[in-house]
């Protein structure tokens, strides 16, 4: 069995990161996206990101 493709609603969710944020768990939006820069060749062909309608980052840039 093989891994064929990541997806996920953010770029988060396509690898692990050995270094997180001790309050968070998470690692920083600079460390995602300078793992992911590296590896652009994959996207679209490994890793694909699909929105998620129901919350996520896209919440802080809505306005009502």
């Amino acid at each position: 069995k093989q891994i064929i493709a990541l997806i996920g609603d953010q770029i988060g969710d396509m690898e692990a990161y050995p270094d997180r944020d001790e309050s968070s768990g998470h690692p920083s939006w600079n460390d995602q996206l300078r793992s992911h820069y590296l590896e652009l060749d994959k996207w679209g062909t490994h890793y694909f990101i699909l929105p998620n309608p129901m919350y996520g980052y896209w919440e802080r840039g809505y306005q009502r």
